[in-house]
C-alpha cells in the first residue's frame, strides 16, 4: 500500500528495474536479524531517475537479560527522502512519517493513540535515515563536516561530527568489495558506514549498551539492467503524496 501511494505521486514512468540486497544483523557477532531492501528504478517523462525504496527490518536480542524484539517496515523515494515507517518494538506500534512540502517537511509521529506533527524547516536537518540505504544518495556525504539525520525509526533528528575515513575492503558474501568508509561520531558513540563502488550501503557499525552492532550485506548488489515498461504505472497523472494517505 505505501509503494502503491507513492508511485501514484509519481506519474508515467517509461522503464523500471528492480533491486533486491539483504543485510544480516549481529551484535557481537552473532546473528540476531536482518534487513531486506528492494530498490526500484523508474525513469519520468523528463528522463530522470527516480527510486522507490522498501525495506522490512526484524530482529531478536536479549539486553541485559531481557528479550527485545523488533520490526520495522519502511518505504519512501530516495533523492528527497521523505518516507512511512512502520515500527513495533515489543509489540508496541510507532508510525513515522516525513512528508516534504515546498517549505520544509511535515514529519508525523503517532504512538499510544496519540499523533504529534511538527513542521520543520530545511535547515532542521541534513537527510533522513531512508538516505543512507540509498544508492543514489551518497554523494551527498561528500564534503560534510556535521551530519544531522531525521530517524525513521522514532522520528528524533540525530547528529554529530562526520569524517571520510576513506577506502576500506569489506568482506560481501563469497567477494571482498572496495568501499569508502565514513566516522559518525554521535554522543552515543561512533558509527561507522561504508558504502560500495555502485552506491549501496554495505556494512555499518555502531556500539550500543556497549555492544557491538553491525549490518552486513549479505551478497555484492546485482547488476542492473531496465526491466519491462509493464512495471511502471499506467495512470498520467496523480495527486502528490499526503502525510494522512499513509
Amino acid at each position: 500500500m505505501l509503494i502503491s501511494t507513492i508511485l501514484l505521486s509519481l506519474g508515467v514512468a517509461q522503464a523500471a528495474d528492480t533491486t533486491q540486497v539483504r543485510y544480516t544483523l549481529a551484535v557481537d557477532g552473532e546473528p540476531v536479524g536482518f534487513r531486506e531492501l528492494e530498490v526500484k528504478y523508474l525513469l519520468s517523462e523528463a528522463g530522470d531517475e527516480v527510486r522507490i525504496l522498501e525495506s522490512w527490518t526484524e530482529l531478536t536480542v536479549t539486553v541485559a537479560g531481557t528479550p527485545f524484539s523488533y520490526q520495522q517496515r519502511l518505504a519512501g523515494r530516495g533523492g528527497d527522502g521523505g518516507f512511512a515507517s512502520v515500527v513495533n518494538e515489543n509489540g508496541v506500534n510507532r508510525e513515522i512519517q516525513a512528508v516534504h512540502t515546498p517549505g520544509g517537511w511535515i514529519v508525523t509521529v503517532a504512538e499510544g493513540g496519540q499523533a504529534k506533527v511538527y513542521n520543520m524547516a530545511p535547515t532542521d536537518f541534513d537527510l533522513t535515515s531512508l538516505l543512507l540505504v540509498d544508492p543514489g544518495a551518497t554523494r551527498g556525504l561528500d564534503g560534510r563536516s556535521q551530519l544531522q539525520v531525521l530517524t525513521a525509526e522514532t522520528g528524533q533528528v540525530i547528529g554529530g561530527t562526520l569524517a571520510t575515513r576513506g577506502e576500506v575492503l569489506v568482506p560481501v558474501g563469497d567477494r571482498t568489495l572496495k568501499g569508502t568508509e565514513y566516522i559518525w561520531s554521535l554522543p552515543e558513540g561512533e558509527v561507522r558506514m561504508a558504502w560500495g563502488e555502485k552506491g549501496h550501503l554495505l556494512r555499518y557499525t555502531m556500539r550500543v549498551a556497549g555492544r557491538n552492532v553491525t549490518a552486513t550485506l549479505d551478497a555484492p548488489p546485482p547488476e542492473r539492467s531496465w526491466g519491462s515498461a509493464m512495471e511502471t504505472p499506467l495512470i498520467p497523472t496523480a495527486p502528490t503524496l499526503k502525510e494522512d494517505e499513509l
